[in-house]
């Protein structure tokens, strides 16, 4: 996820705290997503693919208490 120019492009737009704007976020990284495929930049395009799985990933642990999917103490999933 370090991979430059792509984080730089990407990043500013990932967003997952609430609904709405993890909608507009994974809408507009798909953009970029397409646009990355129709210019054969497949770099590009794995990056905001792999942006979008892990945004995916995060929007999980928000269905759990405090965001966390392990309880701190007994690191039970929770």
């Amino acid at each position: 996820m370090l991979c430059e120019p792509y984080k730089g492009e990407i990043l500013p737009h990932w967003r997952f705290k609430t609904i709405l704007e993890a909608k507009k976020s994974s809408s507009k990284i798909y953009k970029m997503f397409l646009a990355y495929l129709k210019a054969n930049d497949f770099p590009g395009a794995d990056m905001a693919r792999k942006f979008l799985q892990m945004g995916w990933t995060r929007a999980r642990h928000a269905n759990h208490k405090g965001g966390r999917k392990y309880d701190k103490q007994t690191r039970e999933e929770l």
